[in-house]
């Protein structure tokens, strides 16, 4: 399966589907934790702590966090961009049809988009077909200029054209075909390397 990568400012129609009905809350199945921005691997590293060992980019966010506080100079706000920077974020993955192709992708999103679907009064409606619009507007300027996804549901639904079982299978086959594909993991010491390059280049920029 290929990975769903959106152009920004195209709409697209996007169904979700999963083996069981969607459940607040319900995203173990495909839920990571990922560091970006770091100099070699800005599409993303897979937080170490969520395999139950330190995490090297965690531990510098929390040491800058922490100098940050008791810092009261010019170079406060620079600080915490930084630490903010290189804090995790929260990815959902899920099997998905987008458009008009009936061939399975792979959907990732972050917590924003999740909220907007998980935030109907219906959560189980994504399996039970309902289509909603995706949309990657362009980043808006500021320290952190992330490109903004919204979601909105249509009134139409989606055929899916696989079975319960094939649905199951890649449900199930997402998580691991998400860690050899899209995200990686490095080891420590080059996590670290890399966390120092990334720290000593915002602080050249920083005015």
């Amino acid at each position: 399966m290929k990975v769903f990568r959106a152009e920004k400012n195209r709409e697209y129609k996007v169904r979700l589907f999963r083996p069981r009905p969607f459940i607040k809350n319900d995203w173990s199945n495909g839920m990571f934790f990922v560091h970006y921005h770091l100099p070699s691997h800005r599409n993303g590293i897979l937080c170490e702590k969520q395999f139950g060992r330190e995490c090297p980019v965690c531990d510098a966010a929390n040491d800058i966090f922490n100098q940050a506080k008791l810092t009261i100079t010019n170079a406060q706000p620079t600080l915490i961009r930084i630490a903010k920077s290189l804090c995790q974020r929260q990815r959902f993955i899920m099997p998905a049809l987008v458009d008009d192709d009936p061939n399975p992708v792979i959907f990732h999103a972050g917590r924003s988009v999740m909220r907007q679907l998980a935030d109907k009064e219906h959560f189980d409606c994504l399996y039970r077909g309902f289509d909603f619009t995706y949309v990657l507007k362009s980043a808006a300027s500021g320290h952190f200029p992330y490109p903004e996804p919204t979601v909105k549901f249509a009134n139409s639904r989606t055929p899916v054209p696989l079975s319960a079982e094939q649905i199951e299978d890649l449900t199930r086959n997402t998580p691991s075909f998400m860690q050899t594909k899209l995200y990686k993991t490095i080891p420590p010491d080059e996590q670290r390397q890399e966390v120092a390059a990334f720290i000593a280049r915002k602080m050249k920029e920083s005015p």
